[in-house]
């Protein structure tokens, strides 16, 4: 039996991919501040603000359990601002969700997955703000881009370990919007993700979700 671990599951991508997942018959566990809406019976759902410091959580591996996929998904662009300015306290709250806590949850899921000689597959779901740097958005590009190396480095460090990251590309979600409205955005990236809006061309989640799911699980 397969065992998904998603963060961010209860809007936007994560919330979509939770959406399609339920309705299978795999384990889903949810980790997060909010439950989804569609919470039951179904769906194993973990309490966990990723802003604070999660190091005490444990995962319990459940029996029949042969594999477990863990979509780190949840993440935050705030703060969007000068790289001069940017405060510690916000600072860390980015890298806590972006970076500390999906690297907590892959290393407390490694060494259980390891103990039991399961497979561990963790899909990154990442961004191009990972690999280049953008004016303003120091924050969420710095954040995604140590988590994507230090996945890299748990990988290369454990022989069960497989990770893919996964760019999405632009979405019609309420971190996109956040970004358009936001009036410290550089004026070339607003008009350009305004002007994706304007045309139609922002992705759908859900249709993102399902060649996600498509990919990572078949």
């Amino acid at each position: 039996m397969l065992n998904v671990v998603i963060t961010g599951g209860c809007s936007g991508l994560g919330g979509a991919i939770v959406n399609i997942l339920h309705q299978t018959d795999l384990l889903l566990t949810v980790i997060g501040r909010q439950a989804p809406n569609n919470i039951g019976k179904d769906i194993n759902f973990i309490k966990l603000d990723l802003s604070e410091d999660i190091s005490g959580w444990q995962y319990s591996v459940v029996d029949g359990v042969s594999k477990v996929l863990f979509i780190s998904n949840a993440g935050i662009i705030d703060p969007i601002g000068p790289t001069d300015e940017i405060g510690k306290k916000e600072l860390k709250k980015n890298h806590n969700v972006n970076f500390y806590s999906p690297i907590s949850i892959a290393s407390e899921l490694s060494k259980k997955t390891r103990n039991h000689n399961i497979n561990l597959y963790i899909a990154n779901i990442s961004s191009g703000a990972a690999s280049r740097a953008l004016p303003r958005w120091a924050a969420y590009c710095s954040s995604k881009a140590a988590a994507k190396i230090a996945l890299d480095c748990l990988s290369a460090e454990n022989s069960h370990i497989t990770v893919e990251h996964i760019d999405p590309g632009v979405l019609n979600t309420s971190m996109q919007k956040k970004i358009r409205n936001s009036e410290n955005e550089v004026v070339s990236e607003a008009r350009f993700f305004s002007n994706l809006k304007a045309s139609g061309k922002l992705l759908e989640p859900d249709v993102v979700a399902k060649k996600i799911i498509k990919r990572i699980i078949g």
